[in-house]
């Protein structure tokens, strides 16, 4: 009977290990990827049309500093999972730059250089403190982490750039529909992912993601009608 039990409490850890390590970021890897590809059809017919047609591009120069400093992070923790899940979107979000600076107005193209240069170099400073001064790879490792969780935020909170914007014009064209969605998705996920690990570095901003997330879902709930209509004219 004892080793009946400690054999079904080993098989217990054992999944939960299966679950925690490997299924958790694997759907990780599939959400964040959605997620960075969300914006895709609206950027494709953007080119096509030669409009931005009000969208705020601000959120794809953070997808571009947020994916390089986890991709950066990935390869120094030799951590896959990380790797795939943003590798690629740096690619993708380079792309949705290269769109926005050919089409958006000169006060969305000045704020998009503005956030891509400021976290670029922030970054860049952080890796190189921490490769060059520091020895413990635990100092590093946390250095590393509290950047990308920079990065993070900054990704998250990017569309609130024109949320004053959004509330007088009593518009919302300027949030991204599927990004809005799979941001709250992806933001779900790795909030109860860290919640259990009690992982602060991992909850923190995606809680804080989640709240944007909502407060964006919301405006265009409010606003649904109203931009229907102002689509239709554009």
């Amino acid at each position: 009977s004892s080793s009946s039990s400690s054999s079904t409490a080993a098989a217990a850890v054992t999944a939960s290990d299966v679950l925690l390590l490997y299924v958790v970021p694997s759907v990780g890897v599939v959400v964040a990827s959605v997620m960075f590809l969300a914006p895709m059809r609206a950027m494709v017919r953007a080119r096509r049309e030669r409009t931005l047609a009000g969208l705020n591009p601000t959120p794809f120069a953070a997808i571009v500093c947020n994916c390089v400093g986890w991709t950066c992070y990935g390869v120094y923790t030799r951590d896959w999972f990380v790797i795939s899940s943003n590798a690629a979107a740096v690619v993708v979000g380079l792309w949705y730059v290269s769109t926005a600076l050919q089409l958006a107005p000169p006060k969305a193209v000045r704020q998009m250089e503005l956030t891509l240069l400021v976290l670029m170099a922030l970054m860049i400073a952080a890796f190189a403190v921490a490769a060059v001064v520091f020895d413990e790879g635990v100092v590093r490792r946390t250095i590393f982490g509290l950047e990308c969780n920079l990065n993070t935020f900054a990704f998250y909170a990017s569309p609130l750039s024109t949320i004053v914007d959004v509330v007088r014009a009593r518009s919302a064209l300027a949030f991204n529909l599927p990004l809005v969605v799979m941001s709250l998705i992806n933001a779900s996920l790795w909030s109860a992912y860290g919640v259990a690990l009690g992982d602060a570095y991992i909850f923190t901003p995606n809680m804080f993601g989640l709240f944007v997330g909502a407060v964006q879902l919301a405006l265009k709930l409010r606003f649904w009608r109203a931009d229907r209509a102002r689509r239709l004219q554009l």
